[in-house]
């Protein structure tokens, strides 16, 4: 988690450093050849997967209801989990459009932002 993490903090800043010199193009090319170069070591390096039974698609949508029929915990963690999305979605707006605003009320910003890191947390 800390590398995904860690890539993410510093991915901007090297796409900066990296369009200050080679032009704002240079990222596009250099993310469409690893693309491309990743998808030659999949198509070499994994093996075929040639599955034995075909599955219908009500199946397959169904798959996952299996494991909660069987298990309370995890019947009750997607309702929790759930409930915690539908509350991001629903006051996220809110939040986003209260702390937006020029300089003048950065501190307005401020103070919202750590609201948002204590109810995160």
């Amino acid at each position: 988690m800390s590398g995904q993490r860690t890539g993410v903090v510093l991915a901007r800043p090297a796409a900066s450093a990296i369009a200050a010199i080679a032009g704002w193009r240079a990222i596009f090319l250099a993310s469409s050849v690893q693309m491309v170069m990743i998808g030659i070591v999949f198509v070499l390096d994994l093996p075929r997967r040639v599955p034995t039974r075909g599955k219908t698609d009500a199946e397959i949508i169904g798959s996952p209801l299996t494991p909660a029929r069987s298990h309370q915990q995890l019947r009750r963690r997607v309702a929790y989990q759930g409930a915690m999305f539908f509350m991001a979605n629903l006051f996220g707006p809110l939040h986003r459009s209260s702390c937006s605003g020029n300089s003048r009320r950065r501190r307005r910003r401020l103070r919202c932002s750590h609201w948002l890191g204590s109810v995160v947390r």
